[in-house]
């Protein structure tokens, strides 16, 4: 048998088979991200993309600016696109989700065929595990995730990769437009300083051990540039923002907090393990194959189909090519200290939402697990391990996906059944919701609820957790009611309910299906039993409270 060639697959004559084999790369990215586009409009609205629907929608596009005093840039741009895109905006804000998350995967790419070429056929596993909804779980998120930390990170990276340029060929427009996109990407959000971080070390490192004395010199001065703009970009960002809006995002907050400095080893140690290991293990129990049903047997098949594509594009006859340590040792060192600034901030998390402050080192994360994971198996195995990972990697982005549209679904109906009460009421009706599974805040979950009612009608609406609802009206069991609501986003500056609570409801969802009742136990349907409470009453939609 004649040896395996990709070429075969792609009959591209005048593309040589190593470029033929880097565009089949990033068209397996470029198609897991598509897919995770599509769960995107189909859960939509996921986390924060709430907020800024609400604020869109029932205070129209000129409250966007005001609603973020600590990020005044990324406020300005949103509203410039809402302005210009009008209707359009969220299909903008989709069609930018693919692209950036596109881009950010096919970045991994270049960086590993960069830093590594004799190992560029495993391109497309670090572009793949990189996009993948796996160290972090942001990716069915839109705008206000893609056009803030993603943008910041991809301008990074973008960067990097120009600057790369510049020290290999001395393109100096190259490296021009490199320091101006890390200055960008530090001006819209704080993501791009890990990502400044990582650039440091990976120039310093050509300075300190490259041959060519030119070279070196290049090295050097891209080190001195990086260092230099960035410090002024990050001013520029401190002046801009207003950090007294938010004092966690900043820079100095650590500096008051000894607390966090102390625990920076421990946080360090454990977020390490988590971005290159620990989450997979967490990311496999929430998969579960059961071919009852068809959502199971299709993340199967396309966890297969994955597989498949990821192991053609890096077939090669088995080698003895070794995976030295002191390469892997390097990508620690890189891993670390991107990951310091994270740690100080942010030390330990647990939520999916604060999985984003993890997406500046997504593609030194998935260069240090690919890494390890073909290097304790012998070269004729390393195939399978990328079939393992791709087969991994495809079910986590349709799973993920499948779940947030079964939320989106049962929210929408929850919001369905609901709109009659709020309907015939002339003040805000306030539900508290039975389960924090499909949603965790009052944000979150009304902006789920009300993604296709009228402004008119979800301005009376307001829907709260367990969690919350203690502090918000009080328990069940209070024998007086809290009779007004005052309920802001953010930083406090814009509110989005205020007024009289003229109806609270409790909304309890069991195996799919939702029943209503008053929320107090005081004004539920007593049973012949005075005193005793009858259990999952349905109410008919009604004026009172």
């Amino acid at each position: 048998m004649g040896r395996f060639s990709l070429t075969r697959f792609l009959p591209l004559t005048r593309i040589s088979a190593a470029a033929s084999r880097v565009y089949f790369q990033y068209l397996i990215i470029a198609l897991l991200c598509a897919t995770f586009t599509v769960g995107a409009v189909a859960a939509f609205p996921e986390f924060d993309d709430g907020y800024l629907m609400l604020i869109l929608k029932e205070r129209g596009v000129a409250a966007i600016l005001s609603a973020h005093p600590d990020r005044p840039l990324v406020g300005w741009m949103w509203q410039v696109l809402a302005t210009v895109f009008g209707s359009h905006f969220w299909a903008f804000g989709f069609l930018s989700h693919l692209a950036l998350w596109t881009i950010l995967g096919i970045q991994a790419s270049l960086l590993w065929n960069r830093m590594f070429p004799e190992l560029m056929r495993y391109g497309g596993v670090i572009g793949c595990l990189t996009v993948a909804p796996i160290v972090v779980q942001v990716q069915l998120s839109t705008v206000t995730i893609t056009l803030l930390g993603l943008l910041s990170a991809v301008l990074g990276y973008g960067a990097i990769l120009l600057i790369f340029t510049f020290i290999g060929k001395a393109s100096r427009s190259a490296f021009v437009l490199g320091l101006m996109l890390l200055s960008g990407g530090i001006l819209v959000s704080e993501y791009a300083v890990p990502v400044t971080a990582v650039a440091l070390i990976l120039f310093l490192r050509l300075y300190l051990y490259d041959d060519n004395r030119e070279t070196k010199a290049r090295a050097l001065k891209a080190s001195i540039a990086v260092l230099g703009v960035a410090f002024l970009a990050c001013l520029a960002f401190l002046i801009v923002q207003r950090t007294r809006a938010r004092v966690e995002v900043s820079p100095e907050f650590p500096l008051h907090n000894p607390r966090l400095i102390l625990s920076y080893p421990l946080a360090l140690v454990t977020q390490l393990w988590r971005v290159t290991f620990g989450v997979y293990g967490r990311t496999m129990s929430n998969i579960t194959l059961s071919w009852g049903e068809k959502s199971s047997i299709i993340a199967t098949a396309y966890g297969l189909v994955t597989a498949l594509l990821l192991v053609l594009c890096s077939w090669e006859h088995p080698s003895e090519l070794k995976l030295r340590l002191r390469e892997l040792l390097f990508l620690l060192l890189v891993l670390v200290v991107g990951l310091t600034p994270i740690a100080l901030m942010r030390p330990y998390f647990s939520a999916p939402f604060d999985t984003r402050f993890h997406i500046p080192v997504l593609p030194i994360a998935a260069m240090v697990t690919a890494w390890v994971s073909l290097t304790v198996v012998r070269a004729q195995a390393r195939s399978a391990v990328v079939g393992l990972l791709g087969m991994f990697i495809g079910m986590a982005v349709f799973t993920e996906s499948w779940a947030a549209y079964g939320r989106q679904k049962l929210m929408r109906s929850l919001g369905e059944a609901i709109k009659p009460y709020v309907r015939s009421t002339d003040g805000v009706t306030v539900a508290v919701l039975s389960s924090t599974q499909f949603c965790d805040s009052g944000i979150f979950c009304t902006a789920k609820a009300t993604d296709n009612w009228p402004a008119e009608l979800s301005r009376k609406f307001w829907l709260l957790t367990t969690e919350n609802a203690s502090a918000e009206i009080g328990d069940r069991t209070s024998h007086s009611s809290v009779s007004e609501i005052h309920e802001t986003i953010r930083v406090g500056t814009t509110i989005l309910r205020e007024g009289q609570i003229k109806k609270t409801l409790w909304i309890q969802m069991r195996d799919g299906e939702v029943s209503i009742e008053p929320y107090y136990f005081r004004d539920r349907p007593l049973l012949a039993d005075p005193g005793v409470a009858q259990t999952l009453t349905v109410l008919q939609p009604s004026g009172r409270k």
